[in-house]
């Protein structure tokens, strides 16, 4: 009871916009930059995000943090992510938040054998456990930061744990090797990977570093170019 308490405590200052949870070290930035996002010729949003190598209470690994934000200006849609990945580049904790008409928090733990969610709105609490059988990924429709290293994750299917879905759905994951693509009017060559299946897909382009370039999204003009590339 006691634990279940502090957590409510916890839901309620991630929604009061307090930090909680993952607390990080500031250690060695592996890579940060900002996406714009575009929909046709329109601006729609814009995303900060940095890569730093290790995570709370251990040098091994990266943490990822990212804010999203729509409008780029003024936003009145704000979404934060923060994942914490092991040596292995998959992830082991995550916490996202959203601020916007709705305000929610979802905070997961992936461990070796199942991967626990929990979900706080105003309106209430739920967690949810799953059985870990696929390479997992953490997912956020307004966020592409996350997919930043989605190259060491192995395999046909991955299991992609939505923010805002009830159970983690299976994506396909195809390396379509490197294509040569303009991006901001300069063609170069990129590698292609291809997240598909009937609610997730994405194009996305990495650079010769494993650097995330460009993501798409198939039959839509939505865009979300690096920056800094």
């Amino acid at each position: 009871m006691a634990r279940r308490r502090l957590y409510i405590l916890a839901c309620t200052a991630v929604l009061s916009g307090a930090p909680v949870g993952l607390t990080a070290q500031q250690p060695q930035v592996v890579d940060e930059g900002f996406f714009t996002i575009t929909d046709g010729s329109l601006v729609v949003g814009k995303e900060e995000f940095a890569l730093r190598r290790g995570r709370a209470g251990s040098e091994d690994g990266f943490t990822l943090t990212a804010t999203a934000s729509y409008p780029p200006t003024q936003a009145t849609r704000i979404v934060t992510v923060r994942i914490e990945f092991g040596a292995d580049s998959q992830p082991i904790a995550a916490e996202i938040q959203e601020r916007s008409n709705v305000r929610r928090a979802v905070v997961m733990r992936f461990q070796p054998r199942r991967v626990t969610v929990r979900r706080v709105t105003a309106g209430g609490e739920s967690a949810q456990e799953f059985p870990r059988r696929l390479p997992p990924l953490v997912y956020h429709d307004a966020s592409f930061a996350g997919f930043a290293l989605l190259t060491a994750l192995r395999g046909d299917n991955i299991a992609v744990f939505s923010a805002t879905d009830d159970s983690p759905l299976t994506v396909g994951l195809t390396d379509h090797g490197i294509e040569r693509v303009r991006v901001k009017g300069v063609e170069r060559p990129l590698r292609r990977l291809v997240l598909a299946s009937d609610r997730v897909s994405r194009q996305l382009w990495f650079d010769e570093q494993g650097r995330l370039i460009q993501i798409t999204i198939p039959g839509r003009d939505l865009k979300a170019v690096r920056d800094n590339s």
